[in-house]
């Protein structure tokens, strides 16, 4: 199934860390990813970021081989636009 859990991504330096409020942290580290795909926002606004894994991790007390990050950045560049035409 399609679990959507809010949370924060960071890059760290031998992986990337998700956090969540009420989850234990998830850690995917670069030698465990197989393929990483990544979306740059385009007309959806949204920024893509997918990790096939090597061996599946525990997220949210499943097992998960592949794991999907998005990020919706359309009221940003909308707010920075407004802005440079008042400039």
């Amino acid at each position: 199934g399609r679990g959507r859990i809010l949370g924060a991504l960071s890059a760290q330096q031998n992986g990337f860390r998700w956090f969540s409020q009420g989850q234990p942290p998830v850690e995917i580290l670069f030698t465990n990813v197989k393929h990483a795909i990544v979306q740059i926002a385009q007309a959806d606004n949204i920024v893509l970021l997918h990790f096939s894994l090597k061996q599946p991790i525990m997220v949210a007390k499943k097992r998960t081989a592949d794991i999907q990050f998005y990020k919706e950045v359309g009221t940003v560049v909308e707010e920075l636009e407004k802005r440079n035409k008042r400039s």
